[in-house]
């Protein structure tokens, strides 16, 4: 399945789902550099994304760039404030 979706992400780079699903394998497979590569990529071409977002805090965060982890989930919680996982993920990070 990886190797379907990182061909489909070769042509297809705006795919949220085919990044999101890279992304969770990539954090599966403890690859937690290849998650931010292709989130901060796709994150940087459309910004809308909230969940996106939030998914490259969470790969920022598991390698140590707290600091980057920490503006993005920010910008999470301002646009939905109840967003639980965030939340819980902020106070980890401070």
């Amino acid at each position: 399945a990886r190797e379907i979706l990182e061909k489909i992400h070769k042509y297809y780079p705006q795919l949220q789902e085919v990044v999101e699903l890279l992304a969770r394998i990539y954090l599966k497979k403890k690859e937690f550099s290849r998650a931010v590569d292709i989130c901060k990529k796709y994150i940087i071409d459309i910004e809308s994304s909230t969940e996106m977002l939030f998914l490259t805090s969470s790969c920022l965060k598991r390698i140590g760039n707290y600091e980057e982890a920490i503006d993005l989930a920010e910008r999470v919680k301002l646009r939905n404030p109840e967003h639980i996982r965030n939340l819980i993920s902020l106070a980890d990070l401070y």
